[in-house]
């Protein structure tokens, strides 16, 4: 059986999808990506489909029920570099998104809270933020 879980990233990109040094930006930061995508690369080996941009991402998920598990986490690897990921905007004309996704099993659904420090740390990058869900049918119990 699937548990409720979810998972939030902090995606760094240029909206007019054009190019940018992925390494400046893992360097400014001093973070490792979770992924990071070049436009034009070949997004699986088994498809010929292309990235249309290139993006940097640090991803965190878990089985949860409360959104801070996983948004508490890009909190606290950015929250002290707002100065960098400011300079890294405006040096590449970059975009800064947090994205929060729900996967919804067996009705379970989670808390979603945003902390007044995240909401001041979205604020000070200028970042996005977008919410998707996914609600799963209900797995129904088998009679024996």
């Amino acid at each position: 059986m699937e548990n409720t879980y979810l998972y939030a990233y902090l995606k760094i990109f240029n909206k007019e999808l054009l190019d940018f040094p992925l390494d400046a930006v893992t360097k400014k930061l001093q973070v490792q990506p979770t992924s990071a995508r070049k436009r034009g690369e070949q997004a699986n080996p088994e498809h010929p489909r292309l990235y249309k941009f290139t993006s940097w991402l640090l991803e965190f998920s878990r089985e949860t029920y409360n959104s801070r598990d996983v948004l508490d986490p890009i909190l606290a690897a950015f929250q002290s570099k707002t100065a960098e990921l400011n300079q890294l905007k405006h040096e590449f004309d970059l975009e800064i998104e947090i994205h929060l996704v729900v996967h919804i099993h067996n009705g379970s659904t989670p808390a979603i809270t945003i902390t007044p420090e995240l909401g001041d740390f979205i604020a000070k990058i200028g970042a996005s933020i977008y919410q998707d869900t996914y609600v799963y049918a209900f797995n129904e119990p088998k009679e024996e």
